[in-house]
């Protein structure tokens, strides 16, 4: 259970934001649960968190990004705590920040920047409790195979799904591990990151499958998808990052077949199941092209 309208004085009870006037629903995403705040002070984003452990991890995060202004800040209760626990359940409360529509234009430049600035600073956080990987391919593939229908698409993708488990990338430093778009907020005063309830130890290109997957426009020429990657490219190769190509490739390759995987464990074999896998089985097609001549 979610705090309601009932609670509005229990959170003003824990946090210094003034008089609640509201508590909204907003759209949740796959890794937590978030409301919006408004207050006499201003707006919040509460969100409903795993466990405490989630709590510290997410507000030893923002400390270590503060100084780069790249992801919104986590208020501290009264009590100089990063969490509030309620009915057996953790919250923490971030400012809001107001962002573009998903559809408006991206800055592929200050995209590649932001993402850039975020594995620079996750690179040596030995401090930073690693979450466990809730959307193992190898676990979840094994649950798939198990399903009595869709004989068909589960070999069609058998193939595709062995290749992405067979992978052995380099676990380099701390990656989001979420970073879709849905995990970004396109602010008018830069790009900011949110939600790291999946962070853990791995191989940033990861993230940059991630994101570079879910901003890219599938549907536009290829020259235009290129000259977006390349973009990306020019902001991201900072801060001694870099990119080999070679392995994002197989990284898209891995989270493109983790999506459909996962989907089809979420949802089942259907008819829009089966339209999602064949539309990431022709992406994984293209994206050999764009990523080549990037």
């Amino acid at each position: 259970m979610f705090m309601n309208e009932s609670n509005y004085e229990l959170l003003s009870q824990h946090y210094p934001i003034g008089y609640v006037n509201l508590i909204d629903k907003m759209d949740q995403g796959m890794t937590s649960e978030a409301r919006l705040v408004v207050t006499t002070e201003g707006r919040y984003i509460l969100r409903k968190l795993k466990n405490e452990d989630q709590g510290m991890t997410e507000y030893n995060i923002y400390k270590r990004l503060e100084p780069y202004t790249i992801t919104p800040e986590i208020v501290l209760s009264k009590q100089e705590t990063p969490y509030i626990r309620f009915d057996d359940s953790h919250y923490n409360l971030q400012r809001y920040i107001e962002s573009r529509p998903r559809q408006s234009s991206i800055d592929f430049y200050q995209l590649g920047q932001t993402v850039s600035v975020f594995h620079y600073a996750m690179r040596d956080a030995h401090h930073i409790i690693g979450q466990k990987d809730r959307f193992c391919l190898q676990s979840m593939w094994d649950d798939v195979k198990e399903l009595k229908n869709g004989f068909d698409i589960i070999q069609a993708i058998q193939h595709p799904v062995e290749r992405a488990i067979s992978y052995c990338h380099e676990k380099s430093g701390f990656i989001h591990a979420d970073l879709g778009v849905w995990n970004i907020l396109n602010a008018s005063t830069g790009v900011y990151i949110i939600d790291f309830g999946e962070v853990r130890c791995g191989n940033p290109h990861f993230d940059l499958a991630a994101i570079l997957t879910s901003t890219i426009d599938w549907d536009a020429e290829k020259e235009h998808s290129i000259a977006s990657l390349r973009e990306f490219y020019r902001g991201y190769l900072n801060n001694g990052n870099h990119v080999d190509a070679t392995i994002l490739q197989e990284n898209f390759h891995l989270w493109m077949v983790r999506c459909m995987v996962a989907t089809i464990k979420q949802f089942g074999i259907n008819e829009r199941t089966c339209e999602y896998c064949n539309m990431n089985m022709r992406r994984l097609h293209q994206i050999n092209d764009i990523i080549n001549p990037a």
